[in-house]
C-alpha cells in the first residue's frame, strides 16, 4: 500500500498490556528467544552494560544492575525486559510492523483506546549514521499507571519501548546509544 500503513497486529493492545503485566509484576524465567549478547558499554561508562539482541539485531546500553531476560510472544512478537529493584526498568516489545513512521493518529485508528499524551516526534540517536524518527509519548496503564512510551519503526518491526513515567529521562539517555545492526 503506497503511503497508506498496514494494520498493525489485532492483539497489539492485549500484547502491551499482558507485556506489562509480566514487566512489571512477575519474574519468569527467559522463553525461547536468545538473550542476546552483553559486552561493556561504549557510550555511557562502566557502570553500564550494551546489549545485543541477535535478531531484528540492534543494540543498547542499560545500567548493569538490571536483569535482562527475552520472552516470545507468538506471532514474530518478542518482549524483552530489563529489570532491577521494585520499579526500576523499562521493556522493549517487538513486532512484525509494514508501513512506516508511527504517528499518533495511526496508533490511535488502530488502538482507539490508547491513551496518547504530548506526543512528540524525536530523534533517538542523532549521531547514527541512520538516526530512528520514533514518537515519544505519555500514557497510563490500568495495572501500574502512568509511563512513558517510545515507539518507532525500523525495517519489518515495531518497538515499543515503555518505562515508568518518572523514569523519563533517565530511559532518554538509554536510547540515545539505540542502534541498528546492519
Amino acid at each position: 500500500m503506497s503511503g497508506k500503513l498496514k494494520y498493525l497486529p489485532v492483539g497489539l493492545l492485549a500484547a502491551a498490556i499482558l507485556a506489562g503485566a509480566v514487566f512489571f509484576f512477575y519474574q519468569k524465567k527467559a522463553g525461547t528467544l536468545p538473550e542476546g549478547e552483553f559486552t561493556a558499554a561504549q557510550i555511557l561508562g562502566e557502570d553500564y552494560e550494551r546489549y545485543t539482541h541477535p535478531s531484528p539485531a540492534f543494540s543498547l546500553e542499560y545500567p548493569e544492575g538490571l536483569k535482562a531476560s527475552a520472552f516470545n510472544e507468538g506471532d514474530g512478537g518478542q518482549t524483552i525486559i530489563f529489570q532491577g529493584e521494585e520499579k526500576i526498568g523499562f521493556q522493549i516489545f517487538i513486532s512484525p510492523y509494514e508501513g512506516g513512521e508511527i504517528t499518533q493518529e495511526r496508533i490511535l485508528q488502530e488502538l482507539p483506546e490508547a491513551i496518547i499524551e504530548e506526543p512528540t516526534r524525536v530523534i533517538l540517536n542523532p549521531e547514527a549514521e541512520n538516526p530512528t524518527k520514533a514518537l515519544i509519548f505519555w500514557s497510563n496503564d490500568p495495572a501500574i499507571g502512568k509511563t512513558r512510551e517510545v515507539w518507532f519503526a525500523e525495517g519489518d518491526y515495531i518497538y515499543e519501548i515503555t518505562t515508568y513515567a518518572y523514569l523519563d529521562a533517565w530511559l532518554a539517555g538509554l536510547m540515545t546509544t539505540w542502534e541498528f545492526i546492519d
